[in-house]
């Protein structure tokens, strides 16, 4: 099944409200691995939440 020519635009047009982020990891952010394959949510999930967290916390609300 091929995709429309107006859903094709329209993702593209969402893709480009959309802001990637990449991490890597090293050898030694073994921890950080490890905590990651233990979440039971998706790991961007997991970072939106994180962060949020620290913005509420940081307006100490």
């Amino acid at each position: 099944m091929s995709i429309k020519p107006t859903d094709r635009k329209a993702r593209a047009n969402y893709r480009k409200k959309v802001e990637r982020f990449q991490i890597e990891l090293y050898p030694t952010d073994k921890d950080i691995k490890q905590r990651l394959e233990e979440i039971q949510e998706p790991k961007t999930t997991y970072i939106k939440r994180l962060i949020r967290e620290d913005i509420k916390k940081e307006k100490g609300d």
